[in-house]
């Protein structure tokens, strides 16, 4: 299976539908992780038969609602995947998961630590943020292996983490 992440669009549409494209387009799909700042842009990318998972950002109204979850926690091809904005409302507020999905700091990272994935897809606010260009990022798992890709948005890989099944913690 193969899932899109998506962070911190900042109402960029442009690039947001872009990452979209490629996510759906090109690499197939069809459940994508938006990690917030900004929770509206990822509602604009529901529909089309794309399953679309939000959470809020820091500046985001939702985030300081109480109807809204500040962490998702869902199980995906028999892996638990958590997502939140920050890495540290995984670290607070998040059950044990194999996979956490984070944003807000806009550097793309894929990092392996006690047996578990923290994927950081970059950002989508501009051509370049703090010192970042955009970015997106793909999860692919497959009976022994989880892939981790981040890309550019010329379609380049920018980093790269495979991970065997066995080496996740349950």
């Amino acid at each position: 299976m193969k899932i899109g992440i998506v962070s911190d669009s900042h109402g960029n549409l442009p690039l947001l539908h872009q990452a979209a494209a490629q996510i759906t387009g090109h690499f197939c799909s069809d459940l994508v992780f938006h990690l917030g700042d900004d929770y509206e842009d990822g509602r604009r990318l529901s529909g089309g038969g794309v399953k679309i998972r939000i959470v809020p950002g820091l500046q985001c109204r939702e985030y300081f609602d109480l109807h809204f979850s500040k962490v998702h926690v869902e199980e995906v091809d028999g892996l638990r995947i958590a997502a939140a904005h920050t890495r540290e409302e995984l670290a607070h507020h998040a059950p044990a998961a194999q996979i956490y999905l984070f944003g807000h700091t806009h550097a793309a990272c894929i990092e392996l630590k006690a047996g578990r994935i923290f994927l950081n897809p970059g950002h989508l606010k501009a051509s370049m943020d703090r010192g970042y260009a955009p970015s997106f990022a793909i999860l692919e798992t497959a009976e022994a292996v989880v892939s981790a890709r981040v890309y550019e948005m010329n379609g380049a890989i920018r980093l790269e983490q495979q991970v065997p099944r066995s080496a996740l913690q349950s």
